[in-house]
Parts: structure tokens; sequence; C-alpha cells
């Protein structure tokens, strides 16, 4: 005969209220840390997140919780800087990191934050506050995700820049968004005509553009998903 688990592990809603007062009377640290971060509803899960207080337990939380919003809510309640830093760095898509990310101010770290992260919107946060604009271009050359990329584009005025991501980029979208930046019309005539050279010498362009399309289309189906949970 197995253990039995405990209240706040139900999935069942009639119990919700149950397992919400078990864990704000919980008082082992291990238990709502547990709660928190593997809770099946969410709203268990907030109740015991709002229980801790131990720093170095949140980062854990917002690390690891199950849910993207008691995630967030771990990293709003921490103000240890080397643990906000832990958490943009650790931090998966759709946990702690971008909210962990917003509140740091140290450059350097902004700057490892905003290369390596895993997450694109915690990276794209770091980004968003870093003061080196060769940074900020590298990230827009380079960046895995096209999203990333054309964030930091939008950041850059430098037209030589603009115009050399325009020629070298490979990804279509980013190299598109340079091109909306430039404001010589003739060198915008120049690179659209390299631009067609190239569909014409190269038989997986078409396959490249497929590929770009049903990306972005996720992209903007999953950002919308997000701003409608809040």
């Amino acid at each position: 005969m197995g253990l039995l688990k405990p209240i706040w592990m139900t999935e069942n809603l009639k119990k919700r209220d149950k397992a919400i007062a078990a864990v704000q009377r919980l008082e082992d640290a291990i238990q709502l840390e547990n709660a928190a971060i593997n809770a099946p509803m969410e709203a268990v899960a907030q109740a015991a997140c709002s229980r801790i207080m131990d720093q170095a337990t949140l980062a854990e939380v917002a690390i690891h919780a199950r849910w993207r919003r008691v995630a967030t809510q771990a990293a709003a309640q921490i103000d240890d800087s080397s643990l906000l830093v832990k958490i943009a760095l650790e931090a998966g898509a759709d946990k702690g990191g971008s909210v962990a990310a917003k509140r740091v101010d140290d450059q350097d770290a902004l700057a490892q934050i905003a290369r390596t992260a895993p997450s694109a919107y915690t990276r794209v946060a770091a980004m968003e506050k870093l003061d080196d604009m060769e940074i900020v271009a590298e990230i827009a050359y380079s960046d895995p995700n096209h999203g990333v990329s054309i964030e930091a584009l939008n950041r850059i005025a430098d037209q030589h820049i603009i115009v050399d991501i325009a020629r070298t980029v490979q990804d279509p979208y980013v190299r598109m968004a340079a091109l909306e930046k430039i404001d010589n019309p003739e060198l915008t005539r120049d690179i659209e005509a390299s631009w067609s050279q190239e569909q014409k010498s190269s038989t997986s362009y078409a396959n490249m553009l497929s590929d770009a399309v049903g990306q972005l289309v996720a992209e903007k189906e999953k950002a919308a998903k997000r701003a409608a949970e809040g």
C-alpha cells in the first residue's frame, strides 16, 4: 500500500480550497518549495510560493516551477542580484528568467545574459538594458532566434551596421527588417537586386523562407497565448 499523497498534490478542483489551506499551514521549508514547484493546480502553487521567504529557495522556484506565473512571482520576490543573474541564466522559456533579467543592473551580467540565456524572452530583456551598442550589434548579427536579432536591430541607428546586416545575415526576416531601416533608396534597390540573384542561384532559399514563415507564425501564436494568460 503506497503512502498517501499530500493534499496539495490533488488535481481535483473540488479540493482546491482544501489544498490551498493545507499549504498555508505548512511550516516545513522543503515541503513549501516542493508545493510551489510541483503542485498540479496553479493557485495552490502560488499560495505556497507566497509563503516562501528564503531567497535561494525562491530562486529554485523561479527556475523550476511548472507554472509560469509562479516562476515569475518567485523572481519578483527576490532582491539578491546574484540570484537574479542565476535565474536569468538558468531558467528556460516560460519561467522567471525575463522578470529576473529586467531587475539586473550590472552591465557585465546583462551582457552574459543577453548572449547566453536559454530563453529568447530573457535575452531580449537583458539586451534592452545594455549600454554597449557593440554587444547589441553582435546580438543582431548572431542570435539564433530571429525575433531576438530583430529586437536588437531595432536599437541600432548606425546605417553602416544596418546595411551590413541586410547584406550578410542569412535569416530572411532579419535581413528584411534591416532593409526597412536603410534610409538610402539606392542602397535598398542594390541590396534587393543582390537578394534576387541569391534566390536564383540557391535552391535552398525557398525552403529556408518557408521554414522561417512557419517559425514566425508559431512564435506569434505563442506570444498571443502568453499575453492572454497575463
